[in-house]
């Protein structure tokens, strides 16, 4: 994952104050705890990954290769939108 993240606005207030962070209080081991967090409603996705993970290379081979953190999990799990709708912010009046 590149160092500059996108984050979409929140799908619940609509608010652009996001913040997305690896939680090393809660890192154990080779876990990695990634949060994004709307800071408007407190909403936020809490996901769990791993620095390295074991690929097979062939019969009982296996080889340790860098995998996804949880932050990279938790921010493509927060920009996912349900049917690929962008939920931009309801107007002042209740319509889009």
């Amino acid at each position: 994952m590149n160092n500059q993240i996108t984050l979409k606005p929140c799908p619940f207030c609509g608010s652009t104050e996001i913040s997305a962070e690896e939680e090393p209080s809660l890192r154990k081991m080779d876990e990695v705890i990634g949060v994004v967090k709307c800071c408007g409603c407190g909403v936020q996705f809490v996901c769990q990954g791993t620095e390295q993970d074991f690929v097979k290379v062939e019969g009982d081979m296996y080889r340790l290769v860098p995998a996804r953190s949880g932050l990279e999990i938790a921010v493509e799990k927060w920009n996912t939108r349900a049917n690929g709708y962008d939920l931009s912010p309801v107007g002042e009046e209740g319509s889009r």
